[in-house]
């Protein structure tokens, strides 16, 4: 049996439709419960379709999934803790999104170390994978 049967995994994809329009695609294959009941891989796109229109001017909307507790107690501290860190003489700054791509993964990877130290089963692991596409 395909492992994409029995454990559960996903990815998500942002970006911009040709008319400039943001989208948030889930490509997952798990139910909405988390269930790896699909057997396959089934893409499903969010923002366009159901969030743009609850959302007032300049407010954003945050994606998770999985287990968002790791997310909810640490992402943002991670931002102020370390990213006070990167403010400081001597290290890099986040300016670009290659740059902001190697945070996200350190950030992930900081997450995941943690999960696979203090986790009974850990359920956010490695391999980390951020890719950034590009259009010019």
């Amino acid at each position: 049996m395909h492992s994409h049967r029995k454990s559960p995994s996903g990815f998500h994809i942002a970006g911009f439709t040709d008319l400039g329009k943001p989208e948030f695609w889930f490509i997952r294959n798990v139910d909405d419960a988390g269930n790896p009941t699909l057997g396959q891989y089934e893409a499903r796109e969010e923002f366009q379709l159901r969030d743009v229109s609850r959302l007032k001017d300049n407010e954003t909307q945050i994606y998770r999934n999985g287990d968002i507790r790791a997310h909810i107690a640490v992402w943002e501290k991670i931002d102020d803790s370390f990213g006070l860190l990167l403010n400081l003489n001597g290290f890099s700054k986040v300016r670009h999104s290659k740059d902001y791509k190697e945070w996200v993964r350190f950030k992930m990877e900081t997450i995941a170390y943690f999960y696979k130290k203090y986790q009974r089963q850990p359920i956010i692991a490695r391999p980390i994978d951020v890719i950034l596409i590009q259009w010019k």
